[in-house]
């Protein structure tokens, strides 16, 4: 058999330095590698003079092979020791280094953001914009307003301003970043005004919110004054429903705050945004910048579960409702008539009622199965009807409604007389403090609104009693404020305990009416729900909330 021809290198294919002299390469096999490395003789004489040691799938340009010292004939060691290699090595493992470092300066950034807010703005010492407001030095520019207070929309336009401008923060609901907070200028007040120090002040619309949404907002504010160690005000001077003070009693008589007594601040010197200034003005139009997300993260019990985690909350609101937010005693008195009217249809000591709430007007449904429309007078039937069975003795009924359809077909489809509404009252004065049956769509917050055609055409007078009958509607649907009546002229009142309440959650008089209750009885005992909410019916979580915002610009 002819031996083969030797393999030479081609033109694509270069050898190292070290084998020019070694071009013939020869196919090699395991006798020959063993007669090589054994020193075994050439029996055949088929060894050729030069070896190549490696194999032949190996290219011997690797920096593997010309490592490996196989021929004492061949030093490689300048090719290790080039500079130019070098180089080429370091520009190819140069990108995965920076990506690595860059990769780790990225992840120390972020936990030092997460565990101490404001410290890389601090030490970054960021440049804001010439028309941003001016963090450094806390001032925010009112030059542009004319009338203090501002209007809530105002407010919330102040509001846009300051977070569009002021620095991303991600710290704890209330505290300071490292490079401060923006306020209004603070002149040093005159000598013996006993102004207050700081102070949280809830400011009426009425033109963009109906009462009982408004007052659960206010709750929170007045929860806020007694946890910040903050004087509680109240201002009404937008309020389209008349003064504070005709419906409800200053709020300091509850709530009197850490310095009785003492004078508002001038009202250019309240901040909407931020939250830190020390005279904060809350409207419903910019609860949304401060009881969104972070507040539910700073207030909720992150403990708990499902409606359990709203409890802090709760209690915040039934404690402002029973403290800050108290009706005079010209409500009182007229609440007090709708409950004795009440206590008359079942005289037995220690009886019980049911609050029914029907809304219909303006409000719509949760559940998809209504598709957004109302919750049909059926459910409340069906309802009643269902504890009525599970109750031993008939119980009254207490029936609020914006619409007298709703509650004339509710009483039809129960055929019980047992029932009280400020519509059928036996009582004149309650009667006339029915929402009107002009308005036959029932309550339109658009209405309410200084330019609607209902507004203009009600008298103040006629304003004013559809204020009281909302009020007395929501005391009595809710339980609120039981224990301030006392006794009425008719002298003492056996009050009647509010044991079960039936409402759909897009009404927040609804959300309202389990504050009366209790949370243990609201929300479950050992013997059940006593919030009965038949519109989501417990499919949407949480089951219950404080307050509805409103997120329109």
């Amino acid at each position: 058999m002819p031996r083969p021809a030797p393999l030479t290198a081609t033109s694509a294919y270069k050898l190292p330095n070290y084998l020019v002299e070694q071009q013939e390469l020869t196919p090699r096999t395991s006798r020959l590698r063993f007669s090589l490395e054994y020193g075994s003789h050439d029996e055949m004489g088929l060894l050729p003079g030069p070896l190549q040691l490696q194999p032949l799938l190996q290219s011997s340009s690797a920096f593997e092979f010309r490592k490996k010292e196989t021929l004492d004939f061949v030093d490689d060691s300048d090719e290790l020791e080039q500079p130019s290699k070098r180089g080429l090595l370091l520009l190819k493992y140069l990108p995965l280094g920076l990506c690595t470092v860059l990769a780790f300066v990225l992840l120390v950034s972020a936990l030092v953001s997460y565990e101490r807010p404001g410290v890389l703005d601090y030490y970054l010492s960021l440049n804001l914009t010439s028309n941003s407001t001016k963090i450094g030095n806390l001032i925010i520019d009112y030059s542009n307003r004319t009338s203090f207070p501002l209007k809530p929309l105002e407010y919330a336009e102040e509001c846009w301003k300051h977070f569009r401008t002021a620095p991303p923060y991600h710290g704890d609901y209330w505290s300071i970043p490292a490079n401060g907070f923006a306020d209004a200028l603070h002149p040093p007040p005159k000598s013996n005004s006993n102004q207050c120090n700081s102070t949280i002040t809830y400011l009426l619309d009425g033109e963009t919110v109906g009462l009982t949404a408004e007052l659960a907002i206010m709750a929170q504010a007045a929860a806020f004054a007694r946890e910040r160690g903050s004087t509680f005000l109240v201002i009404d001077r937008h309020w389209n429903r008349g003064r504070w003070d005709g419906y409800f009693e200053p709020v300091e008589n509850g709530q009197p705050g850490p310095e009785p007594g003492c004078h508002p601040p001038p009202p250019e010197e309240l901040v909407a945004c931020p939250r830190l200034a020390r005279h904060w003005v809350i409207t419903y139009q910019t609860a949304k910048f401060h009881l969104g997300h972070t507040f539910s993260e700073a207030y909720e019990d992150a403990h708990a579960r499902g409606i359990n985690r709203q409890r802090p909350i709760y209690e915040r609101s039934r404690r402002s409702f029973l403290g800050a937010i108290r009706p005079n005693k010209h409500i009182r008195s007229l609440i007090a008539i709708a409950r004795a009217e009440l206590s008359g249809l079942n005289p037995t000591s220690g009886s019980s009622y049911v609050a029914v709430h029907i809304r219909r007007g303006d409000s719509g449904s949760q559940a998809w199965s209504y598709h957004g429309k109302q919750v049909p007078i059926s459910e409340y039937v069906q309802t009643v009807q269902t504890l009525q069975q599970n109750n031993s003795s008939p119980f009254p009924i207490y029936i609020g409604s914006d619409s007298s359809s709703a509650i004339e077909s509710l009483t039809k489809a129960l055929e019980t007389k047992q029932f009280v509404t400020l519509r059928t009252s036996s009582n004149p004065t309650l009667r006339s403090l029915a929402y009107p049956s002009s308005q036959p769509n029932g309550y339109l917050q658009s209405d309410w609104t200084s330019s609607g055609v209902a507004f203009q055409k009600w008298s103040t007078n006629e304003r004013r009693r559809y204020m009281e009958g909302m009020l007395v509607d929501l005391a009595l649907l809710s339980g609120l404020w039981n224990d301030d009546i006392g006794d009425h002229d008719s002298g003492t009142l056996k009050l009647t305990r509010l044991s079960k309440v039936i409402c759909t959650i897009m009404s927040t008089i609804c959300r309202v009416m389990a504050l009366g209750l209790g949370f243990d009885h609201a929300f479950g005992d050992e013997k059940g729900l006593d919030w009965v909410e038949i519109d989501s019916k417990g499919g949407v979580e949480p089951v219950w909330e404080a307050f509805a915002l409103s997120f329109a610009r």
